[in-house]
């Protein structure tokens, strides 16, 4: 094939792609096109509350310690060789209220005590003839007093001295400071002997029996385990609404149906420093079903004062610290409220009209003057 004859059928290969390509062009101008149909129009949906006042009462939940609510240091007063008590000091020994937990060395102090009494004996038996005599009416008293003094007992009280002659007889001889110098010396006797004061256990042991003791030396702790106490921390925030005398619910586990009862016996007025909270002490009974133990942590749910006129609302519906959005004429409404009480799902919040209605649930991104609609 020659040149030309090629250019040629070139040629019309290229007219005809350009017309099919126009011809389509035109026939598409000529076909009508559908009509747009219109965007949906987008409905923001709302829950709505009607705002009811009403008197809440408050709760204040925390988490706090137990304590024994009289932990003792055995302390010795009086100096001499330790001795065991009714129970062996050991660390978590228990003993009963009355018990006799330790003792010092007390011969020598029991022997003077009684040979001072014999003396007081002597001086009181020296006298009645005088009384026998003199004050015939407080005879028969102070015969029966003599009658009743034993060295191994305490010293009964004197007889009862109503005259003034009587009195001064008695001072001159050296009735009245023997008597009461004996009374200081048994007094000093009961030094000598520690009384467990409660029920409770031994927790520490510093000296073993059969050390000498000093006065002033630390011999051990003791716990009482019939009652505690829970030191509570609250948050400055919450402290407003803990009272004085407030029976509480107190929560072992994650039982909640059978919680223990206890009582704020005390509160701090100043702020721990450290964990920024006052402290709160409740008080508790130890309770055999529920044993309580020094050192466990526990819920405590302490019932606070009444607000009048609040609602109590999911956090949620509170924004920006203080804001809230409500229902108004098919558009969102914003109003400012006081959030009186913050707790662990919910506030508790004033500032609203009776009758408002409060938005619960609003779209993602609500926005004042949104046209809402309610859900029903």
């Amino acid at each position: 094939m020659s040149l030309r004859r090629k250019l040629i059928a070139f040629l019309v290969v290229v007219l005809m792609v350009t017309g099919s390509i126009g011809l389509y062009s035109f026939l598409a101008a000529k076909k009508e096109l559908p009509p747009e149909k219109e965007a949906p129009a987008v409905v923001n949906y709302v829950k709505v509350r009607e705002v009811a006042f009403q008197n809440v009462e408050t709760e204040v939940e925390a988490y706090g310690r137990v304590g024994s609510s009289q932990p003792i240091d055995l302390l010795a007063e009086v100096g001499g060789r330790l001795i065991m008590g009714d129970v062996p000091l050991k660390e978590g020994q228990n003993f009963k209220k009355g018990q006799l937990l330790v003792r010092v060395n007390d011969v020598e102090t029991r022997l003077n005590l009684q040979a001072r009494k014999s003396s007081f004996l002597n001086l009181i038996a020296s006298i009645l003839p005088d009384l026998k005599v003199d004050y015939a009416s407080s005879f028969p008293a102070w015969q029966t007093y003599f009658g009743n003094i034993k060295t191994d007992s305490p010293l009964p009280e004197l007889p009862e001295i109503t005259d003034i002659k009587e009195k001064t007889f008695l001072a001159t001889k050296n009735i009245l400071s023997e008597f009461y110098s004996i009374r200081g010396l048994e007094e000093n006797l009961r030094k000598y002997h520690m009384i467990a004061p409660y029920n409770g256990s031994i927790s520490v042991v510093n000296i073993e029996p059969g050390t000498y003791v000093n006065p002033g030396s630390n011999i051990g702790r003791i716990l009482r385990t019939d009652a505690f106490e829970i030191k509570v921390p609250i948050e400055a925030k919450d402290i407003q609404f803990v009272e004085l005398g407030k029976r509480v619910k107190v929560i072992k586990g994650e039982d909640e149906s059978n919680p223990l009862t206890g009582r704020v016996i005390r509160m701090t007025d100043y702020i721990d420093p450290t964990t920024q909270t006052f402290h709160v002490y409740v008080s508790v009974e130890n309770n055999q079903k529920q044993a309580l133990y020094d050192g466990l942590y526990l819920k405590v749910v302490i019932p606070g004062k009444m607000v009048d006129n609040a609602i109590e609302v999911p956090r949620g519906v509170v924004r920006n610290k203080g804001e809230v959005f409500v229902y108004n004429n098919g558009q969102l409404g914003s109003r400012s409220v006081s959030v009186i009480k913050n707790n662990e799902n919910t506030y508790l919040i004033t500032g609203l009209k009776e009758g408002d209605s409060l938005v619960t649930e609003a779209p993602l991104n609500a926005f004042e003057k949104m046209k809402v609609e309610i859900i029903k």
